[in-house]
Parts: C-alpha cells; sequence; structure tokens
C-alpha cells in the first residue's frame, strides 16, 4: 500500500510520524511526499521521496493525504492533476478556514489560521492572521503583588470582598481579560503572551519571545521580555491601509486593495 502525504512541511512531518508510529509492524506500507515547494522536489524525508504533484505521479498512491491547513486549496489542486485515490484530511478545517469560528476558549477571525501544535486560551483573534506552532496564548498567571504566589485563596471575577493583603484588582483584572490579537498579525514559533494584551493590527511578534505588554499596530517586537525593535512601515502607509480596512475584505477584493497600494 502506497500512502502520499500532500506537505513536506513541520504539518507533513508530523502526520507521517503520527500515521507510521501505528504502522510501524507493517512492512507493505510506503509513503511518498507531495509539496509545491520547487526548493523540496528530488530530496527525501526520513528516506521517502519529496516530489511535486503532477498528472503523471500523483495516481502512485492510493490514499492522499492532506498535511497542511489549507485543505480545501489542496482539494481543487488534486482535482486538477486528476487524482482517482481516496483522500483524507489530517487535521481539523478549524485549524484554518474562512470564516469566523470559536475554538475552546478561542474566538478566531476569518482567513486567520494556527498551528496544531499551538493553545489558544483566554484569547480574541482578528481577520488574516497566522500564529505559528508551538505557541501559547492568552495565558493568565498568578497574582505577583500577595504575599505568596501559592493559590491559597482562589476568588471569583465578581468577588469585591477581598482579605488578601497586597491584592491589586487592577493588575487582577487585566489578566482575567482576553488577549487580543487584532488583524494581519504574523506571530513566529514558540511565542507566549499573556492575557490582557493588546496586539495590534499589522504587528509581527518573533520566534520564541516572551510579550508582556501591548505591541503598537505595525511593530516588530522580539525577545524576552518583548521589545519593539522597529516599525514595520512608514506611518503614511500605515495611515492608508487603517483607511482601506482591507483585512475585512474578501481576499479578492483585499489583493486588489493591496496591489493598488504597491
Amino acid at each position: 500500500m502506497k500512502i502520499g502525504l500532500f506537505g513536506a512541511c513541520r504539518e507533513g512531518q508530523d502526520a507521517y510520524r503520527a500515521i507510521y508510529g501505528n504502522l510501524i509492524l507493517d512492512d507493505n506500507v510506503e509513503f511518498i511526499f507531495y509539496d509545491n515547494d520547487s526548493r523540496l522536489t528530488g530530496s527525501t524525508f526520513e528516506s521517502w521521496p519529496i516530489c511535486k504533484p503532477t498528472v503523471d505521479n500523483i495516481n502512485n498512491v492510493s490514499v492522499m493525504v492532506i498535511c497542511i491547513l489549507d485543505i480545501l486549496k489542496v482539494r481543487d489542486q488534486l482535482l486538477d492533476v486528476k487524482f482517482k485515490g481516496v483522500v483524507k484530511e489530517f487535521y481539523s478545517r478549524d485549524y484554518f478556514s474562512n470564516k469566523s469560528r470559536r475554538i475552546g476558549l478561542a474566538t478566531i477571525g476569518a482567513h486567520s489560521y494556527f498551528k496544531p501544535s499551538t493553545f489558544l486560551y483566554n484569547t480574541v483573534i482578528g481577520n488574516y492572521c497566522h500564529i505559528g506552532a508551538d505557541c501559547r496564548l492568552g495565558l493568565i498567571g498568578h497574582e505577583p503583588s500577595l504575599l505568596t504566589t501559592y493559590p491559597l485563596k482562589y476568588k471569583s471575577r465578581n468577588d469585591k470582598d477581598s482579605n488578601d493583603v497586597g491584592h491589586d484588582p487592577t493588575a487582577a483584572k487585566k489578566r482575567l481579560e482576553p488577549l487580543v490579537i487584532e488583524h494581519d498579525v504574523y506571530i513566529g514559533e514558540g511565542v507566549t503572551i499573556m492575557a490582557g494584551i493588546v496586539i495590534g493590527t499589522g504587528a509581527v511578534i518573533g520566534s520564541k519571545s516572551v510579550v508582556t505588554q501591548d505591541i503598537p499596530p505595525f511593530s516588530i517586537a522580539v525577545g524576552s521580555p518583548a521589545k519593539v525593535i522597529k516599525l514595520r512601515l512608514p506611518e503614511s502607509t500605515q495611515a492608508k491601509l487603517f483607511a482601506s480596512e482591507w483585512w475585512l475584505k474578501t481576499p479578492e477584493e483585499a489583493m486588489q486593495i493591496l496591489e493598488g497600494m504597491s
């Protein structure tokens, strides 16, 4: 049996290990990776070939597992190359969708996507955001202003009769507020962001950063704790983008707006 894995990226590799791990005693299973990135064509992953999907080679497998998050795009491509086998999706469509949705404690805007190894807690995400792998977003933490960091006494959000010496209600309230990630935000791999913070529209958060304060729009922040190192775009360009509100449009409309500014 030959299994095709569409996507030799990290998601594809994770999917391969999950599938192969369950078939470790079956010597009759072979794998082929397919990827649109021409830089990967002709190479291998753990001895299995990586090919560009074409009409000639796509039907070498009987089952194709879509491993990347843009599932609908890949399904259309498989139709274009006349794939005749069974198509399976490894990840839920909730990870990438053109609609707003709620997953657990997080609200995610249209066209925004996040990698499966990322955990979202008390988080609100705008449109057209890309969130990398292994992130931990919306963490609440403990109250540092109390005499002890140990949660000896849990208090509800509406409990105003606090007897805890040193209690800072303002700080506590901020940590209970959601992390807000506005529109068109890119967050790299392994980022941690606490609750009660606002990541402005168009911002970029570098990989492995730990964000403990608000990040302004269209800025690049890196480090632990994260600090703004520069603005992505001139203020005049930022003003045009804010005025256009392209992130509220369809992808086709958004492309037309952005191409008109370039």
